[in-house]
């Protein structure tokens, strides 16, 4: 049985429809997720999803779901293959907190892949089609900006007292003045095989919009290349990056900076990362993946220091 909030919900989003069933969307670690068949009057049905906020997520970004709807919009607009927002109830009347309804786009996630050539490849393409959108062909005056600094206070602030943080924190706040920004683009901000759908072996939509900024693209590539170190292996974040710079048709300057950006969050949150994974059914081993994303910033760390 549907649960009251979700039949009030459902009501009021189509005018008197009703809940036909229920299913959780799995991978979620900062929000819930449901598929609902819906009934409409007429006898119509159709299957959307639900989406609200949860944990830390909801407590830092209150207001992630409202704002994820307008981002939607813009994806909507910019035809970037997305979740369509249908409903938001901003205030949180039905669940008490805000929830989402969008289309639901059928296929899969897929993180561990028979041909990793083309999935990276296709991940490196989609990527770029986000990155197409920019200020000179969208209106991105209602996505919030990106902050390199402040993300490296926040990681100093989140240390726990680890003295590998520590020097990769130091080396991020004395480089990040020197690093020449790219042109400010669409950034999904948590762009990763987990937060794409797939059907008959296409890429099909990316999904998780909540944390969408305008900024430097290359925040997005090495969010994808620490995901991908703890699901692969370092050859294929380096494919994935290779496939990206020929989809873009440039080279990507300073990425050790961008890996350890994002890398240092990854290895400092890797455990929950995990949690994500496993309940999409890619079970891991935690002390190897420590070391792999180990190895990833500790790489990065080498090809930041000028040569001798």
């Amino acid at each position: 049985m549907p649960s009251p909030q979700l039949t009030s919900l459902i009501a009021e989003a189509f005018s008197g429809a009703r809940v036909i069933r229920t299913q959780r969307l799995r991978g979620g670690i900062g929000a819930h997720m449901l598929a609902v068949t819906v009934e409409r009057p007429d006898g119509t049905r159709h299957k959307v999803s639900v989406r609200r906020l949860r944990g830390h997520d909801l407590e830092s970004e209150p207001w992630g779901i409202e704002y994820e709807f307008g981002v939607l919009q813009l994806l909507e607009r910019a035809g970037i293959s997305a979740p369509r927002p249908l409903y938001v109830d901003a205030a949180g009347e039905h669940f008490g907190d805000p929830a989402l309804v969008m289309t639901f786009l059928s296929g899969k996630t897929n993180i561990a892949p028979k041909d990793v050539a083309s999935w990276t490849d296709a991940l490196a393409g989609a990527l770029c089609k986000v990155h197409e959108v920019t200020p000179q062909t969208r209106d991105l005056s209602m996505l919030k900006p990106q902050d390199n600094r402040a993300r490296i206070e926040d990681i100093a602030s989140e240390n726990r007292g680890d003295p590998f943080v520590v020097e990769v924190v130091s080396l991020l706040r004395s480089r990040c003045d020197s690093i020449e920004p790219l042109p400010p683009t669409l950034v999904h901000n948590d762009y990763w095989g987990g937060n794409t759908i797939w059907s008959r072996g296409q890429l099909t939509g990316v999904i998780d919009w909540t944390h969408a900024r305008i900024g430097d693209p290359r925040n997005d590539v090495s969010e994808c290349r620490s995901a991908l170190t703890i699901d692969h292996d370092a050859d294929v974040a380096d494919a994935f990056l290779a496939d990206y710079e020929r989809h873009a048709g440039r080279t990507l300057p300073d990425m050790w900076f961008f890996d350890l950006l994002r890398g240092a969050t990854a290895y400092m949150y890797h455990e929950s990362y995990l949690e994500g994974t496993a309940d999409l059914g890619l079970h891991l081993d935690q002390p190897a993946v420590k070391r792999q994303l180990v190895d990833f910033l500790r790489h990065a760390l080498d090809v930041s220091r000028p040569s001798e």
